[in-house]
């Protein structure tokens, strides 16, 4: 049947307008609930005073015997929380979004004082700077989930948000790598509820990398959490550059609340409620496939030729999960999983007479798979001081890389085989005592057991034979014991010192890495940290286990007993809270990275410092060394009188020497690094509850390092042939983007809804890449990032 297109316009535009009317005239009103907890061992506070500041009268409550609070008819918009109990630091937490479609659930936690040995001026105010971390002194912050949501062009996702960090750079634009510091990505931890996970990213760089096309990680799942740059303490093991450690919110434990979401990055649905009405558990989902993979199939796509011919359409789809299991006697008990699939790559035409470029006779398949499940448990001793914390978690990731080269007749030819498999199970266990407000001690271990299945083998040309890459499977072990100690003098003066340990039982290497950072308020406003340590990273068991052949055919893993790499962070960092909402930061550091593999022919400028992902095929050996040192300024502005701002300048410097003694820049030494970003908020309405906001980032930095092609001998050769003795010395240009985002909140009567449109590279500026040589051309060509990306979204909550 024939439906014309203006008919279905008309009919969406009048949906849309339905749904944008107003039809209430009465203020909408929602309540806010939480809990309040020892910022250290978790115990509930009873009696707590909590009061919302932003409403007249002003209204609150106490907490009750375990810590919980409700504080009801609140006229929904942004709104100021004051938490004060006796003996603990007040709590301010501002311009927090009540929607009326979603109550708002908040789980706060307080840090105790230190009694005063002399009289010391307190200045009431939020420090949104605070980690969740208490062990934590520089080169750390505390991320929320609205701000994957404010930053323009972040898409939700933690990596792209990160880069509006100071030192934190984008690897790329079609991936959320992120590089911290001059340091490869390969060098970033992700944890989950405490532990270690695969990279949580659809379409993965490669083996080892930790970013890809699209995170699996929804801010619908996602609760406030840690991101760090540098010197991290001492629980935190194999991470070189930085640490995202995350953490996922409890479902509502009172009501069952949904919310549907539509947009360019998928079709989302999420549930969250109470088990039962007697119980305070909850369960939490969400589940979000591919928006592309669902216009795909209706045959849109093909219609209107979204994508060439012979590319196959990129899916994907995610779940992520929690269920919170509380018990009166034996602790509280969560679940949770993340998990994800996606597929990309291109058919052959099937007609020869289209085959044109080099790789038009090729099928090429790109399939990822990752989930992630485990349980933690946590107990507080009868002491109330004392807190018993294990995880054990299971994880699978499987990814495959295959091309299918045809023959004129059709017929397909395996030349690129490569399929990774993991399986990882790890238990972790930890104890917090907290002697008293001003000795806190904190303890561990992690036990993983590394499960592995990996081959690859491509076709050589030369010989018409496959070369087997790799071809193994089996397990081994990791070992990690961390010790960390917490000193506060006053409220001024804080020590944290640790140490942690790493051992990995395939070749019996380990690494025992000291930390120590203080933090000295020495006025009200301002304060000066420091903090110095060392860390260390295991390699992909790829990269210990590939193979190479020589002349008489037999096989060596030569890279199995490479040592891990070590880095030496040292930093001083300077804190100055201005005024109201208002924060300065500068930090300077110096790093020092030894045992790196490079490359054991003395010809070769390869080293590990410069490879994000992918597998490896030549001998290394740990004798190289780098240097990455620099300076980083940053000021804030956050959110309040509905405007923020962040403004960042960071100018480093990133070296490395292999083999030959030569000291190069890394492939990652752009310099500088200068990121603007801000929004307004307009609350618009009768009653001012809904709000229409606009949010701007700017992104400018030095241009990646790159090895020149050598073009005459390229020709001579017929492929590409660079210039090892100038490697990294040039630069690509520099690299400028301009994002927008807009969005308009509306609350009705029994849900809200909210429509973003978020623009990456607003000005379509073709930021170069890299250069790759055209035997066809015989030219040297720019490979462009992408251009004008518009996201729209539509989400809606009841």
């Amino acid at each position: 049947m024939y439906v014309p297109w203006q008919w279905v316009g008309y009919r969406i535009l009048w949906v849309c307008w339905l749904v944008a009317i107003p039809t209430l005239t009465f203020a909408q009103t929602q309540l806010i609930k939480g809990q309040v907890v020892d910022h250290d061992t978790e115990a509930p506070l009873i009696g707590a005073s909590v009061i919302i500041t932003s409403v007249e009268p002003l209204k609150g409550a106490y907490t009750d015997d375990e810590g919980r609070f409700l504080i009801e008819r609140i006229p929904v918009g942004r709104h100021n929380l004051k938490v004060e109990y006796l003996g603990y630091k007040s709590l301010f937490i501002n311009d927090v979004w009540l929607s009326s479609g979603k109550q708002l659930q908040l789980n706060l936690s307080m840090q105790e004082e230190v009694p005063r040995l002399k009289e010391v001026l307190i200045v009431p105010r939020q420090n949104k700077s605070r980690t969740l971390n208490s062990l934590a002194t520089v080169s750390a912050r505390v991320f929320s989930v609205e701000e994957t949501e404010r930053y323009a062009a972040s898409f939700q996702d933690p990596a792209r948000m990160a880069q509006s960090y100071a030192g934190v750079a984008s690897a790329s634009d079609e991936s959320n790598e992120i590089v911290i510091r001059g340091n490869s990505p390969k060098g970033l931890l992700w944890r989950v509820e405490g532990i270690e996970i695969p990279n949580p990213s659809h379409f993965s760089s490669g083996d080892g990398s930790t970013g890809g096309g699209i995170s699996m990680l929804s801010n619908s799942v996602l609760a406030n959490s840690d991101f760090f740059t540098s010197a991290f303490p001492a629980e935190y093991g194999n991470a070189l550059s930085g640490v995202f450690d995350l953490k996922l919110r409890r479902g509502n434990t009172d009501t069952r609340e949904y919310s549907i979401q539509a947009g360019a990055l998928g079709l989302q649905f999420a549930a969250e409620g109470p088990f039962t009405k007697r119980k305070q558990g909850s369960y939490l989902f969400n589940y979000r496939y591919s928006t592309v993979a669902l216009i795909s199939q209706l045959g849109f796509l093909d219609k209107f030729g979204f994508f060439e011919e012979n590319v196959i359409t990129p899916t994907f789809q995610d779940l992520s999960f929690k269920l919170y299991m509380p018990t009166n006697k034996k602790g509280k008990f969560s679940l949770f999983g993340i998990g994800g699939r996606s597929n990309a790559g291109q058919e052959a035409f099937r007609d020869s007479t289209l085959w044109v470029n080099p790789r038009d006779n090729e099928d090429e398949t790109d399939l990822r798979m990752m989930g992630v499940v485990g349980l933690t448990h946590s107990y507080l001793f009868d002491n109330q001081k004392t807190l018993l914390k294990t995880i054990a978690a299971f994880s699978t990731e499987y990814t495959q890389y295959r091309v299918d080269t045809l023959t004129g007749q059709f017929d397909p030819t395996t030349t690129n085989d490569n399929r990774f498999s993991y399986t990882h199970a790890r238990l972790s266990s930890s104890i917090t005592h907290k002697f008293s407000p001003r000795h806190l001690l904190k303890t561990g271990l992690i036990y993983s057991n590394l499960g592995f299945n990996i081959f690859s083998r491509i076709l050589n040309l030369d010989t018409e034979a496959f070369d087997t890459r790799l071809d193994n499977q089996g397990n081994t072990h990791m070992l990690q014991a961390y010790g960390q100690w917490q000193y506060r003098r006053d409220e001024s003066l804080q020590f944290n010192t640790g140490i942690h340990a790493t051992y990995l039982l395939l070749n019996g290497n380990y690494s025992i890495e000291p930390r120590v950072g203080f933090k000295w308020q020495f006025l009200p406003k301002q304060s000066i940290s420091a903090g110095i340590g060392l860390h260390s990273r295991i390699e992909p068991i790829s990269f210990y286990l590939t193979q190479s052949v020589d002349a008489n055919g037999i096989y060596d893993t030569h890279n199995r007993n490479l040592q891990l790499t070590q880095s030496l962070h040292n930093i001083l960092g300077y804190d100055w809270n201005f005024a109201r909402d208002f924060h300065l930061k500068a930090e300077i550091y110096y790093q020092y990275l030894y045992n790196i593999p490079v490359a054991i022919d003395s010809q070769s400028v390869e080293s590990a410092v410069n490879i994000s992902g992918g597998l490896v095929s030549q001998p290394f050996v740990n004798g190289g060394t780098a240097r990455n040192y620099g300076i980083e300024l940053g000021v804030e502005k956050f959110l309040s009188k509905y405007y923020y701002f962040l403004f960042t300048l960071s100018l480093f410097d990133s070296r490395y020497e292999s083999l030959d003694g030569t000291v190069r820049n890394t492939r990652f030494n752009s310099n500088y690094l200068l990121n603007a970003l801000g929004g307004k908020e307009f609350p618009v309405g009768k009653r001012q509850q809904n709000l229409i906001g606009f949010n701007m980032r700017v992104i400018w930095q030095g241009g990646q390092r790159i090895i020149p092609i050598d073009l005459a001998a390229s020709i001579d050769a017929g492929e590409a042939v660079y210039d090892n003795s100038r490697a990294f010395e040039e630069r690509v240009p520099d690299y400028f983007r301009w994002d927008l985002g807009v969005n308009f909140r509306r609350n009705k009567a029994r849900y809200s809804w909210n429509m973003s449109l978020d623009i990456q590279n607003l000005i379509n500026r073709a930021n170069i890449f890299v250069y790759r040589y055209d035997p066809d051309e015989e030219a040297i060509i720019a490979i462009k990032t992408l251009g004008f990306v518009p996201v729209f979204n539509y989400r809606v909550e009841f």
